[in-house]
């Protein structure tokens, strides 16, 4: 049967405002209530005349910097607003707000909110990462989503939220991954290619980007980084080394991939997010 959630304390999802999308896509904005009690919004988009009783394949899109409203439905953004598109590729698909942007401005910037969070031994990542996890357990409780059909996707922090979920959480069961592949060092150290959100506490203990991708095998995942990108096409590919090596023990050789689009920057790549999603979920 579908998977169940992991006896997280589940609040279920509560309708809170209406978003204006296009004809075809329905976008509600919802909310979930996270670990500390705080409410998540959550940009919840579908198609338009589904039958009340179909069960459909999610997508979790998670947002980069920015508003969660870019990756649902802006797409003069750099997330291109993707969540459109996929729900008229036929998903339900789920755009979290990062806390400390948009309707979650009002905590304060998210630097101040790791600042505060590293007193206690935390960082902004650990929060988000959490709430990202407690939205896919209250997605696989709704009877309308097929909980065996259920990807993660997003570009730069979204990026980095999909491959920690999917890493974390064998119920992701495909991943797109764009503008977040390399190592924490390059990316986040002197050479200064990112913001200091990514100085994760202890990370490297841990293990660098490559290793926790590779926790992803055997489920198929989609690496993206644009010739252009602030995150290196050449740190991709020294990364992709060791999450393919992983995918060869595991016996998924071939389900993990990395394309690195010439001309690409910074952003979403729907032409590339939608059919791959698609090929693996629908």
């Amino acid at each position: 049967g579908a998977p169940r959630n992991l006896g997280l304390a589940l609040s279920g999802f509560t309708v809170v405002d209406t978003a204006s999308v296009s004809e075809d896509v329905k976008c509600e904005v919802v909310q979930f209530i996270s670990h500390d009690g705080l409410g998540v919004p959550v940009y919840r988009l579908r198609p338009h005349g589904i039958r009340q009783d179909s069960t459909l394949p999610a997508v979790l899109l998670f947002s980069g910097h920015g508003s969660a409203a870019q990756a649902a439905y802006d797409s003069s953004s750099y997330q291109r607003g993707a969540g459109a598109d996929l729900a008229r590729a036929g998903f339900v698909v789920f755009v979290m707000e990062n806390r400390g942007m948009g309707r979650l401005e009002h905590l304060g910037d998210h630097q101040r909110i790791d600042a505060v969070a590293r007193l206690t031994g935390g960082c902004w990542y650990g929060e988000i990462v959490t709430d990202a996890l407690y939205l896919l357990a209250n997605v696989l409780e709704e009877p309308y989503v097929d909980g065996r059909r259920i990807g993660a996707a997003g570009v730069s922090t979204g990026g980095a939220l999909s491959m920690f979920v999917a890493a974390f959480d064998n119920r992701i069961a495909a991943t797109y991954v764009q503008g977040f592949l390399g190592s924490f060092k390059t990316t986040f150290g002197k050479a200064g290619r990112h913001c200091l959100c990514g100085h994760i506490p202890g990370i490297l203990r841990v293990g660098d980007m490559a290793d926790i991708a590779s926790l992803i095998a055997p489920r198929p995942v989609c690496f993206v980084n644009g010739s252009e990108d602030t995150f290196l096409s050449a740190d991709a590919r020294a990364a992709f080394v060791t999450i393919d090596a992983a995918y060869m023990v595991r016996g998924a050789g071939g389900e993990a991939e990395l394309l690195t689009p010439e001309g690409v920057g910074h952003e979403l790549s729907v032409e590339l997010a939608v059919p791959w999603l698609s090929k693996q979920l629908q």
